[in-house]
């Protein structure tokens, strides 16, 4: 049975420091890209949230002018 983890936090690291150690990176340096690559893609994720909030949606539009 797989953990429920926020976002996949805690799993993914465990991951990147496992794998990354294989190819002869350090803890800290797998963890810290871990984090920074998670990170990224929250900013990410907010900023297309945003854009979508205040976007119109083209659905509605497309269905306001057939009716």
């Amino acid at each position: 049975m797989a953990p429920v983890t926020f976002g996949g936090l805690g799993v993914r690291e465990f991951l990147a420091i496992f794998l990354f150690h294989k190819v002869g990176l350090g803890t800290t340096e797998a963890l810290s890209l871990s984090l920074l690559w998670f990170s990224i893609s929250v900013i990410a994720s907010i900023f297309g949230g945003v854009i979508f909030l205040f976007s119109e949606n083209p659905m509605s539009t497309l269905h306001k002018k057939t009716v």
